[in-house]
C-alpha cells in the first residue's frame, strides 16, 4: 500500500480541490461573466486531468510509466500555479481573490510537492536497490 500513497494523495488533493473551487471556495456569482469565473473553470479542468492521471497511475505496473505520470502530475501542478494569471477581480477583498485563487495556488503547490516526493522516494529506492 505504501507505493500507492502518492497516487492516492494526488487524486484526493485534485478531487477535493476541484469540488472546493466549485462549491464553498467558488468565485462570486453575478449576472456578468467575470474573468475569475473563467479562471475557476480552467482550474477545474486542470484538476480533473490531474485526478484522472493519478487514478490511471494507480493501476499501472511498470515504474517507467509511473515516472512519466509523476512528471505529468507535477507539470499540471505547475500549470495550476499559472492559472490565476488568466484573471481575477480588481478588488483585493473580492471572494475570488480571498478564497478561489489561493485555493488554486495551494492545490498546484501540493501536486508539485507530491510528485516531487514520489520521484525522490523512487530515486532513493532505485539507488538502494543497485
Amino acid at each position: 500500500m505504501k507505493k500507492y500513497t502518492s497516487t492516492i494523495l494526488s487524486a484526493a488533493v485534485s478531487l477535493f480541490s476541484a469540488v472546493a473551487i466549485n462549491t464553498f471556495l467558488h468565485p462570486c456569482a453575478g449576472m456578468m461573466k467575470m474573468k475569475c469565473d473563467t479562471t475557476a473553470h480552467v482550474a477545474t479542468v486542470v484538476l480533473a486531468l490531474a485526478a484522472v492521471i493519478s487514478i490511471v497511475s494507480f493501476f499501472l505496473k511498470t515504474n517507467a510509466a509511473k515516472h512519466v505520470f509523476n512528471i505529468i502530475s507535477g507539470a499540471l501542478g505547475i500549470a495550476l500555479l499559472f492559472v490565476p494569471l488568466l484573471g481575477a477581480c480588481g478588488m483585493a477583498d473580492m471572494r475570488c481573490n480571498v478564497y478561489t485563487m489561493p485555493a488554486i495556488r495551494i492545490a498546484g503547490t501540493a501536486l508539485i510537492l507530491i510528485a516531487a516526493a514520489a520521484e525522490a522516494f523512487a530515486l532513493r529506492k532505485r539507488a538502494t536497490a543497485a
